[in-house]
């Protein structure tokens, strides 16, 4: 977010001088110290001296801003200029001492927030197969979802089922778990459709390779995945529309 942003605006932020690199090495570390003062003071309700902290917590970043010289009239918004302004904070824990710019801090701190990304996608891959194996799932094979409802709208027909718990895969081989329903639609006098459709939002999130793209409303099926299993949704679970 900031170097695009800083990049589109044409402003950037050059630390040309190692003096000033330090200058922000130590008030940075000066500003950690305080919040971290102002924290514990919350905790242990001694809201004055933690008010004391967030006032000197202040300065110090005034200081930094004066250094930084960050300001809101260089950006095309105020939203973009706080967003920039809090990527900046962050990026400052990563300077070091030797550093004559602002780049390497950046370098990084993308570097530690994509070990961070891939560590926690690999987490999730790990959680879900242990959920997997956690559910009973049925079988597609042996049995589909009880029909509860008849539905109509314009010339259309159908029925379909409460909301459950899906195993799928998709054809890349990669496995998934979602909220769908089981529905059975008369295609013409002796054809019969029968699919699993997820709501709109889970569905844009497989197939909108465009993000101006929007599927239709409603429950729709995904192209490109087979349904492994399913489950009944606890009685207490939020349904969602």
């Amino acid at each position: 977010m900031l170097g695009d942003v800083l990049g589109e605006t044409g402003t950037g932020v050059k630390m040309d001088s190692v003096k000033k690199i330090n200058q922000l090495i130590e008030l940075n570390e000066n500003r950690n110290t305080l919040a971290k003062d102002k924290r514990e003071a919350a905790w242990n309700q001694k809201y004055e001296e933690a008010a004391a902290f967030r006032d000197k917590e202040r300065k110090v970043l005034d200081k930094i801003n004066e250094i930084i010289k960050i300001e809101i009239r260089d950006f095309v918004s105020k939203d973009i200029y706080y967003q920039v302004e809090k990527d900046f904070y962050a990026i400052l824990d990563f300077i070091e001492k030797g550093d004559t710019n602002l780049t390497p801090a950046l370098l990084r701190k993308l570097s530690q927030d994509a070990n961070i990304a891939k560590a926690n996608e690999e987490s999730l891959k790990e959680r879900l197969k242990e959920e997997v194996k956690k559910f009973e799932w049925i079988s597609t094979r042996q049995e589909r979802p009880k029909l509860v409802q008849e539905l109509k709208e314009d010339q259309r027909e159908w029925n379909e089922s409460d909301e459950v718990l899906i195993l799928y895969v998709k054809d890349d081989g990669k496995h998934g778990i979602c909220i769908a329903k089981y529905t059975e639609e008369w295609a013409g006098y002796d054809e019969k459709v029968c699919t699993f459709q997820v709501s709109e939002d889970v569905r844009d999130s497989f197939t909108a390779s465009n993000p101006m793209d929007k599927a239709p409303k409603g429950w729709k099926d995904i192209p490109g995945i087979k349904v492994k299993g399913w489950m009944n949704l606890p009685e207490k679970k939020i349904t969602r529309r």
